[in-house]
């Protein structure tokens, strides 16, 4: 009964702040196959791992500068190209606690709350760099640009 009551304050208190209503939905990836993506939690059709939840969001970056990354489109503060879109692993985790990589946010074992991180996906992010064409390989695991 108490713990009912606590998930129920603190769901209350998620979407009286916003966070939950801006949370990205929870996907389903396999850790050997980033391009393996399902709205379910099942089995990797490739290799039959079980697959892992993942938020997946757009973050903006620099194709030179890759310390740029922002969430809206805009221009490089460092070179003024445009930013290209990119997809990016949305997890919470805590400062000063690198191990700490968790998919909801919640507080940090001081108590303060954990922060967000976004870490580039593999096949995320298929934008050339050099002003060529991107080719991806039949293993959808290699690319190289041309140019």
């Amino acid at each position: 009964m108490k713990s009912r009551f606590l998930v129920a304050h603190l769901i209350t208190i998620l979407l009286a702040t916003g966070v939950l209503a801006q949370m990205p939905p929870i996907s389903w990836t396999c850790p050997m196959h980033p391009d393996v993506l399902e709205d379910k939690k099942g089995t990797c059709a490739i290799c039959g791992m079980a697959l892992e939840p993942i938020r997946l969001v757009s973050r903006y970056t620099c194709p030179v500068h890759a310390v740029i990354d922002q969430t809206a489109p805009g221009k490089c503060k460092i070179c003024g190209r445009d930013l290209v879109a990119m997809t990016a692993a949305l997890t919470f985790t805590c400062a000063g606690d690198a191990q700490v990589n968790e998919i909801d946010p919640g507080k940090c074992a001081d108590g303060s709350p954990r922060i967000p991180k976004y870490t580039a996906r593999a096949h995320g992010d298929h934008n050339p760099k050099h002003g060529g064409i991107f080719f991806m390989a039949p293993d959808y695991w290699h690319h190289i640009e041309g140019t």
